[in-house]
C-alpha cells in the first residue's frame, strides 16, 4: 500500500509541474486528465512517465481507453502537447521549479552569456558569484536545484526545438541603479524588473550609478546624499517605470 501511495504521489507531482507550466490552454483535456486517477495505471503498468520529457512520448493507444478519460479528451491532450514542441529555455527551466529561480534572475544569466542549455547546466558556484547581485546562499540554492532538477530538464530538452533564445535589448542595458526610502512596490519586486530588463541593481551609490531611485524630494539617506555629491540622476518610481516600459 506504502509503494502505491509513493507511484501515485510520483506521478501526480509531475503531471502538475508538467501541466501547470505547459499546457495551461488546454482546459478541457487538462481538467480530464488532473480528475482521472486512470492516468496513474499507465504510470504503474507501462512504466511511460517518469519525466516530464516523457509525456512526449505519449501515444493515443497509452491513453484513449482509460478510465473517464476517453478519446476526444485524450486526443485534445496529444494535441496541446504537440503544440509544445517549440519552447524557449526559459519555458524549459520554469517547468523544472527550480526554487530562488526566479525569471529576473534567470534573465539576469542569459544576458551574462549563459545562453545554451548546456552552458545554464554546467554553472559553477564560481560563474554565479562573477554576475552582479547574486551572494554565495541563493547561487548555492539555484545549483543545488539545477542538479536535483538535471533529469527533468535534459528529459524535456531531448524530445523538443528550442526557440531562439538570444539576449534582447532593452532600454536599461548596461544601466546601473540604487533604491533608497519608501516604494509603492515590495523593493525585490522593483529590482527584479530592473535585472529582467537588463539593469543592475547596485547597493550604494558610486560614480558608475546611473539612477537613484527614490520617491523622496530629500533624505538624509547616505544613497540619496551621495548622489547629490556625485550628480548621479535621482528619479521617482513613477520615472523609473517611464524609463522601462
Amino acid at each position: 500500500m506504502c509503494c502505491l501511495l509513493v507511484l501515485y504521489t510520483h506521478f501526480f507531482y509531475l503531471c502538475f509541474l508538467f501541466f501547470s507550466f505547459f499546457f495551461f490552454q488546454a482546459e478541457d483535456g487538462i481538467r480530464d486528465a488532473q480528475e482521472s486517477r486512470g492516468l496513474g495505471d499507465v504510470y504503474k503498468r507501462q512504466d511511460k512517465l517518469k519525466l516530464p520529457g516523457d509525456f512526449y512520448r505519449l501515444t493515443l493507444n497509452d491513453i484513449q481507453d482509460l478510465e473517464n478519460l476517453g478519446e476526444k479528451s485524450a486526443k485534445n491532450i496529444l494535441r496541446q502537447i504537440d503544440l509544445k514542441k517549440h519552447l524557449t529555455l526559459k519555458e524549459i527551466f520554469d517547468a523544472a521549479s527550480i526554487p530562488n529561480f526566479s525569471a529576473a534572475r534567470f534573465q539576469q544569466l542569459i544576458i551574462a552569456g549563459f545562453d545554451t542549455p548546456k552552458k545554464l547546466l554546467n554553472l559553477n558556484l564560481a560563474d554565479f558569484l562573477a554576475i552582479k547581485g547574486f551572494k554565495t546562499t541563493l547561487a548555492q540554492k539555484i545549483l543545488n536545484g539545477l542538479n536535483q532538477r538535471r533529469d527533468w530538464i535534459e528529459s524535456i530538452l531531448n524530445q523538443v526545438t528550442l526557440k531562439n533564445n538570444s539576449a534582447p535589448k532593452t532600454k536599461l542595458s548596461g544601466l546601473s541603479f540604487a533604491i533608497t526610502g519608501t516604494l509603492s512596490l515590495p523593493r525585490k519586486q522593483l529590482e527584479e524588473k530592473i535585472i529582467s530588463l537588463g539593469g543592475n541593481v547596485s547597493n550604494t551609490v558610486t560614480s558608475h550609478t546611473n539612477y537613484l531611485i527614490t520617491n523622496e524630494i530629500s533624505s538624509t539617506s547616505d544613497k540619496f546624499i551621495s548622489a547629490k555629491k556625485i550628480g548621479t540622476k535621482i528619479i521617482t518610481e513613477s520615472d523609473f517605470h517611464q524609463l522601462a516600459d
